[in-house]
């Protein structure tokens, strides 16, 4: 899906620049709105970019539109909808920052759905190969080494960008008092690893290869387990199918 206008020279990921000409140009037609939002943000397309979507043309009454909020947290305790913000870099904080004004802008006409994917895994037409098990599996299939960045030890919640879609689908079709300005993590419960299982996940998928940490491995403070249970009570059509060692 391509951006209209401004953004439409990026077909996933709009440059800092186009996304906030675009964001710019929405909410001129409507100054209110405008002034709902603090003059602190992040210049960042981060931010930019789901903004933008609140101030689309010709919105329907009832509009459930979910952008995905991938909020990193640091800790090791189990985090659900309600926990604390604590983000660790500024990609995290360009993501709370935009969930507080995305509620802003909440109304009759308009209901932000907030989706916290975990992190994403799995192939698909723009393959990342920089989110930690597509990473793995990178190397482990182009050198025979999984190869560890961190000291393996922090946690990571993963979902495969099929079952994220499955939860756009699910929250697009749900009904509007269901999901009307809430947030929801965006996983399974049993889908919360530590960085070197995922590495044995792999060597055990990838034949002839071996464990291996990075020189400068050291600890990552990106560490989080999510509680997903929310989505699966509230939203009962997202029927997640994937886990770690299948994808």
């Amino acid at each position: 899906t391509r951006y209209p206008s401004a953004m439409s020279d990026s077909p996933l990921r709009p440059s800092e620049s186009a996304a906030f000409a675009e964001w710019a140009r929405l909410v001129a037609a409507d100054r209110e709105q405008v002034e709902r939002l603090r003059e602190d943000r992040p210049a960042s397309s981060d931010y930019y970019a789901p903004i933008a979507g609140g101030f689309r043309p010709g919105m329907r009454d009832n509009l459930e539109w979910p952008p995905l909020e991938a909020l990193v947290q640091a800790g090791d305790t189990v985090l659900d909808e309600d926990s604390a913000f604590n983000p660790v870099t500024p990609y995290g904080v360009s993501k709370v920052r935009a969930e507080e004004d995305l509620l802003k802008l909440a109304s009759d006409r308009f209901s932000p759905v907030l989706l916290r994917s975990a992190t994403a895994y799995g192939v698909s037409p723009r393959l990342r190969s920089d989110i930690v098990l597509n990473n793995l599996t990178a190397y482990a299939v182009a050198i025979g080494k999984v190869l560890i960045k961190s000291d393996g030890t922090p946690w990571r919640p993963i979902v495969h960008v099929e079952d994220i879609c499955r939860a756009f689908i699910a929250a697009l079709e749900a009904p509007r008092d269901a999901v009307h300005a809430q947030a929801f993590n965006v996983g399974r419960p049993e889908e919360n690893f530590r960085v070197r299982q995922l590495a044995e996940f792999v060597r055990d998928a990838v034949p002839g290869c071996e464990l291996q940490f990075a020189g400068d491995a050291s600890p990552d403070t990106r560490n989080y387990r999510i509680d997903c249970s929310k989505i699966a009570q509230i939203l009962p059509a997202f029927k997640p199918r994937w886990n770690a060692r299948k994808g």
